[in-house]
């Protein structure tokens, strides 16, 4: 064996110098500034700092079959979205989003999940209709569940269609932990 494997080396630029011959590192100063620029935000406007950014919440497992959408959270009972589907969790907030376009509807959403979780409350109904005058299908309904699954504002745990008595295809019940 060369010297280089028995002698472990003294310092990390010393390890560096070895491991890449001719580079040099940055003067102290540099990378003092360097190492003080903060990164650079993933979290779009108006997003509350206290939710952390989305990139460190974990995104939900999102199943569509038909008009039936679901949406579970990494570590959640499946259980949940069985009780959300068949309305054995009932709301204690209601939002109608008929009317609104994609993004208004999601500042709404996003404002309605914060308050629900200072609040305590367990779960929402999000009403975004079916979608049946929307060109291109429906597009709040899809926005909706695209947004809870990857950066709500609260821990969202699951959400589901809601059963036909609470609006099926045209409203999600969501479950927030």
């Amino acid at each position: 064996m060369d010297d280089e494997r028995r002698d472990p080396p003294d310092s990390l630029e010393e390890l560096l110098s070895r491991a890449l011959p001719g580079v040099r590192p940055l003067p102290r100063e540099g990378r003092e500034r360097i190492a003080r620029r903060p990164p650079p935000s993933r979290r779009p406007p108006g997003r509350s700092r206290s939710a952390g950014p989305p990139s460190r919440r974990p995104r939900l497992a999102v199943e569509r079959y038909g008009d039936v959408v679901t949406g579970l959270a990494p570590g959640a009972d499946p259980r949940w979205l069985d009780r959300l589907r068949a309305g054995a969790i009932a709301p204690d907030a209601e939002l109608d989003l008929h009317g609104r376009t994609a993004a208004a509807a999601l500042v709404a959403v996003d404002a309605l999940l914060t308050r629900a979780a200072a609040t305590g409350q367990r779960c929402v109904l999000v009403v975004h209709g079916r979608g049946r005058r929307s060109a291109g299908g429906p597009v709040l309904k899809d926005a909706v569940a695209t947004h809870l699954a990857a950066s709500p504002p609260a821990a969202v745990l699951a959400f589901a269609t809601a059963p036909p008595e609470l609006g099926g295809a045209g409203a999600l019940l969501v479950l927030i932990g």
